[in-house]
């Protein structure tokens, strides 16, 4: 009944029975028959309602975006908000090289990560033969561009753009899948990562790893950062309901750690994001993005024209002093 026109997911269907349309809601968007199913139209333009997981931006190339989405695969946004599917399937989390925005990298679920050196027309795979968390984290280098690090249930990292991984850790207490991964913009060798709520870093690019968690709250670590000039400051956002335990700040590279929840809502805490001007940090929650800088002591929202929707990601564009935000049902 026409179903290679209409995507697999189906959640409703109405029928008017006036015009005898039948319109069918799916995780692709709105469609619609009139001939009773032997052929559908995608009314779904200008909906903003994609399921983003995360985003990756170019700092080259003002506008160009790449982003994972639930169910409608990978897209690419260009400088003149033009969007088109790179890959199918569900997409994670995307990169964008600091120097060269046609090298791109794109994921489906558990770590099948692949990279494009021609803006995304064409896709290699990269990954190891391993299967991660659901989102499985990776980052570039913003130093050195042909470095990735790639969390499964251990650490691996390519010196050669994703030809050749090496391991960097072996299995952690936890015994599961790498959650969340943040390298040192400062220090090369520094590197964070978590599983569920246990917190680790390693100092000497990942021959020792220490235990860091002692002090944060029993929680899912959802985001880490760390300061691009001094690898000893560091925050960590959490997941949850439990009432001011969202995010907590070190100046000692872990040794201590310091609540700075504050008035945040009782939410979940996705990502943080921090911007050198005034220190200011932004945290992106279940009902919009937060911030505070170093003058203030509760945080204000910063939601004027974004919807109350799940913040998934939150990327920086240095020369236009830009902020974008993944949003989990309303686009980006």
């Amino acid at each position: 009944w026409g179903d290679e026109y209409v995507h697999a997911d189906q959640h409703i269907f109405k029928y008017n029975p006036f015009n005898n349309v039948l319109f069918s809601g799916n995780d692709g968007g709105l469609y619609k028959t009139e001939n009773n199913g032997q052929s559908w139209i995608d009314i779904s333009d200008g909906l903003q309602i994609t399921q983003f997981y995360k985003i990756g931006i170019s700092q080259t190339d003002y506008g160009l975006l790449l982003g994972g989405t639930q169910d409608n695969g990978t897209l690419r946004c260009n400088s003149q908000n033009d969007w088109d599917a790179v890959r199918g399937g569900d997409g994670m989390e995307c990169a964008i090289d600091p120097n060269d925005p046609s090298i791109m990298y794109s994921e489906l679920y558990y770590g099948d990560i692949a990279i494009s050196t021609n803006g995304g027309q064409n896709w290699d795979n990269i990954a190891p033969d391993e299967d991660g968390a659901w989102i499985t984290p990776y980052e570039i280098d913003q130093n050195n561009p042909n470095r990735i690090v790639i969390g499964y249930d251990i650490l691996y990292e390519s010196l050669d753009y994703g030809t050749n991984w090496n391991t960097i850790s072996g299995t952690f207490n936890n015994s599961g899948n790498i959650d969340v991964i943040s390298l040192s913009k400062s220090n090369s060798n520094v590197i964070y990562l978590s599983e569920t709520e246990e917190l680790y870093k390693t100092i000497d690019g990942g021959s020792n790893w220490i235990n860091v968690s002692s002090g944060l709250p029993n929680r899912t670590i959802t985001d880490i950062t760390i300061h691009p000039t001094n690898e000893n400051r560091v925050w960590i956002t959490f997941s949850g309901y439990s009432n001011g335990e969202k995010v907590y700040y070190t100046n000692d590279a872990g040794q201590n750690w310091i609540n700075i929840s504050s008035n945040l809502p009782n939410l979940p805490s996705n990502c943080i994001l921090f911007y050198s001007p005034n220190e200011t940090l932004f945290i992106g929650t279940d009902v919009g993005v937060f911030y505070k800088d170093s003058s203030m002591i509760n945080w204000e929202t910063y939601n004027q024209g974004l919807p109350n929707v799940i913040i998934t990601e939150l990327e920086f564009h240095i020369n236009s002093n830009k902020l974008f935000a993944a949003t989990y049902g309303r686009g980006v």
